[in-house]
């Protein structure tokens, strides 16, 4: 049996509340010492971190280890019901496929209990390696969330530079640039409202305001943040909690995607590339390499006829290996043909060819393929997206795209990924939409 009380039960709530804008479903891993939990978000770029040690509830019982599969947004909605001042009691009988939630007011006047289904999530323990950061930066969370605000009115990635004296953030976007800089202030009276700054080396990394801003969410949690940086290495934002333990985000995927605005098969590849990452990983597509196995195998025989005629050279030589070798030649260049027909009228230019299966196996598998044209000389990205939902595959819902690639890349080069990713969700959801109608 697992049971769990909290005295003020607010403060498990906004665990949950600041965990539910990263991740929707999640393991928590309970044991004698408390509670842990570690998941990704769906797009693979934020990892989540959270510790509730034992002590720090009123009273806590965990008479095995247990892996609880549980819906963090049917979880918040439920909270949401708890007053202020409601006590909360978590427990799972044993053999139980559900959570059992029971909320108590302060005056023991009313009682409520919510039952929550248990689910079966495939959870795997990434963990967060000890790193030596070049500088680690210890703010009220208040101000953290109100910079990250301020910032996102003037771009969609944040640059942070820090030095001895304190800490810039500064963001540029189509209406202009702005910056904030606090100073280190360590002389006042109370130690939540300082700056502190630990700095081996100074640093200058840029992130995306958006994973800053869902960051900002488990603010309520803790009086500061620290934030830990390094070159190359993932943000670390970590938020104290009282004396339960401690919740940890990182930010995986930092490091910007560059390239020459002016290489229209760099920039190409660089937005396909994006585009696979969206729907592999936030979609949660599978990649079907049907079409790339055809040119493999087309590509392969070709070398067993190249190969079969090196060899037989080499063991009957010429003239005696004359009629092999002709046959070899000439079966190579048809092949050769074969492979261009094939990449110029069937794969065409579709990059990205995948399948969605619905879990519960009530839906049948969802397919789409991608493809995308950008001419030499020219700023267009024409991207074209056909979609199939399953229930008749003769059926397909076909959508288009055509904009600058201005619109993705900034002055410098750098991927705008959420301004792209946004024009995808908007195709895919038209594709889908479509697809129900034309049925």
């Amino acid at each position: 049996m697992f049971e769990a009380r909290l005295l003020h039960g607010s403060i498990f709530a906004k665990v949950i509340e600041g965990l539910r804008e990263l991740v929707n479903e999640a393991t928590w891993e309970c044991s004698g010492n408390g509670i842990t939990l570690q998941a990704m978000d769906s797009s693979h770029v934020a990892l989540v971190s959270l510790v509730m040690r034992s002590e720090g509830f009123e009273s806590y019982r965990c008479d095995r280890n247990m892996s609880l599969g549980i819906s963090l947004v049917s979880m918040s909605k439920v909270l949401k019901t708890m007053g202020k001042d409601d006590s909360l009691t978590i427990r799972v009988n044993d053999d139980s496929d559900s959570i059992i939630i029971a909320m108590e007011s302060q005056n023991q006047d009313k009682f409520a209990d919510y039952e929550l289904r248990l689910m079966d999530l495939d959870s795997e323990h990434l963990g967060i390696p000890d790193t030596d950061y070049s500088c680690t930066i210890k703010m009220p969370s208040s101000e953290f969330s109100r910079i990250c605000r301020d910032m996102s009115i003037m771009g969609d990635s944040v640059l942070v530079c820090t030095t001895k004296e304190g800490v810039k953030f500064s963001a540029k976007g189509d209406l202009g640039q702005g910056s904030i800089r606090l100073v280190q202030t360590t002389n006042i009276e109370k130690e939540e409202e300082a700056v502190v700054i630990e700095m081996k080396e100074a640093v200058a990394l840029t992130f995306a305001v958006r994973y800053l801003s869902m960051f900002c969410k488990a603010a309520p949690l803790s009086p500061q943040v620290g934030l830990s940086l390094s070159e190359d290495t993932p943000l670390m934002c970590e938020f104290k909690i009282a004396e339960m333990g401690h919740a940890i985000v990182n930010n995986i995927a930092d490091k910007p995607i560059k390239v020459n605005k002016w290489e229209s098969n760099a920039v190409k590849n660089a937005l396909d590339d994006a585009c696979k990452k969206y729907f592999k990983e936030t979609l949660n597509f599978t990649e079907d390499y049907k079409l790339m196995d055809g040119r493999l195998y087309i590509s392969f025989i070709a070398c067993l006829f190249s190969g079969y005629a090196l060899v037989y050279d080499w063991l009957n030589p010429f003239p005696k290996s004359r009629s092999v070798l002709i046959l070899c030649v000439i079966a190579y260049f048809i092949l050769m043909g074969i492979l261009t027909f094939y990449m110029q009228f069937i794969e065409r230019s579709k990059f990205y060819t995948g399948k969605l299966v619905d879990r519960t196996g009530l839906d049948p598998v969802s397919r789409c393929t991608v493809s995308s044209k950008l001419k030499k000389y020219d700023d267009k990205y024409n991207l074209t997206l056909e979609y199939n939902d399953g229930k008749d595959k003769t059926t397909k819902s076909t959508q288009t795209l055509l904009t600058s690639v201005g619109n993705y890349f900034d002055e410098n080069g750098v991927l705008i990924y959420d301004r792209l990713t946004d024009d995808l969700k908007k195709l895919y959801d038209q594709a889908r939409s479509n697809a129900r109608k034309v049925k």
